[in-house]
């Protein structure tokens, strides 16, 4: 059964780690440097990790290597990524990019996590009628809000 807002809440948190930390969406990290450019007629994946994939991917983080000479870090959790000499490579890049977005991550995390469990209740009559029309139309077992 899918849910659609624990979904829809794990991806913004998603999000919030991977900006911070990666300099990059969930998306773009998982599929790393596969979208080199975006040419004329983009499918909606490639449009929507835009031209440059400028963050560290996870073929990255797992190989510990850039793949460009490039490592990533904020300058005092303003949250903006700058390109500087590869040191360390990627490990310590996001050693740093922690230590400088500490604060982001944790105020975005309870921030994010609160105005999920404050819209759930406000929304509890337009989300249960919502189910309950999908239980009439025999999708209730396979989505769900």
């Amino acid at each position: 059964m899918l849910k659609i807002l624990p979904a829809l809440e794990g991806y913004v948190l998603a999000n919030i780690a991977t900006q911070n930390l990666f300099g990059s969406n969930p998306l773009a990290f998982v599929l790393g440097d596969l979208n080199a450019s975006v040419p004329a007629n983009a499918n909606a994946l490639a449009v929507a990790m835009g031209p440059n994939h400028s963050g560290i991917s996870l073929k990255e983080l797992l190989t510990n290597s850039m793949s460009t000479s490039r490592a990533y870090q904020t300058s005092a959790g303003s949250g903006i990524f700058t390109q500087v000499g590869q040191t360390g490579g990627v490990l310590d890049a996001v050693q740093q990019n922690f230590m400088n977005n500490m604060g982001n991550i944790i105020i975005g995390t309870a921030m994010s996590t609160a105005g999920f469990r404050v819209a759930k209740r406000v929304l509890r009559k337009p989300i249960n009628m919502a189910n309950r029309s999908l239980r009439q139309f025999g999708m209730g077992s396979t989505i769900q809000f």
